[in-house]
């Protein structure tokens, strides 16, 4: 399964560096004394996302995202998700956030940069026979800076592959925990 989804992700990133090698050549053939429309990869205004989660292998989650562009390289937003381990042993998560998101160059296919802040919760009861984390994970702030890569299809559409660190502050404060955490969204 992790061979599966290692290559299809594999797959997508090199047919999306393919197109914006593409996008970037026809750009550099067209006529560099006029900009045209083909140069806005990010429009100013609304923008939302659609993100599929990996976190340290186990945790599978769904975000979305939805907030403001302030110009081709600044993204702020709010939003929740949902993440759970296909185990049975803990319950379903769910969290809410305020993301920042940088995107560094004004072109269709540019590295981001970015960091969540927000509260972590679990949607449900923990299995009465366990006791060892009934008290440990219900409740806790979440932190996650990330890096990446974005692909814009046009000013509208784009996708956006990120790594980061899912860092939860526990109740107890003396207590972090941190998990890697990969993720696909799709913007709009």
């Amino acid at each position: 399964m992790k061979k599966c989804i290692f290559l299809t992700t594999l797959i997508l990133m090199s047919c999306l560096t393919c197109r914006s090698y593409s996008d970037s050549d026809r750009l550099q053939s067209a006529d560099r004394g006029h900009k045209s429309n083909t140069d806005i990869y990010r429009a100013k205004g609304y923008r939302g996302s659609v993100s599929i989660t990996d976190q340290y292998v186990v945790w599978i989650g769904f975000d979305t995202s939805h907030g403001y562009m302030f110009n081709e390289h600044h993204y702020l937003g709010a939003g929740v998700g949902l993440f759970l381990a296909p185990t049975g042993f803990f319950p379903l998560f769910g969290h809410t956030f305020v993301e920042y998101n940088a995107y560094i160059l004004k072109r269709a296919s540019t590295p981001t940069a970015g960091i969540k802040v927000g509260f972590m919760g679990f949607l449900g009861e923990m299995d009465p026979g366990i006791t060892l984390y009934s008290w440990y994970l219900q409740k806790s702030a979440e932190l996650e800076p990330n890096i990446g890569w974005s692909w814009a299809f046009n000013e509208d559409m784009g996708i956006r592959l990120s790594l980061g660190a899912a860092i939860f502050i526990l109740p107890q404060w003396e207590d972090i925990l941190a998990m890697p955490k990969l993720t696909i969204a799709f913007d709009f």
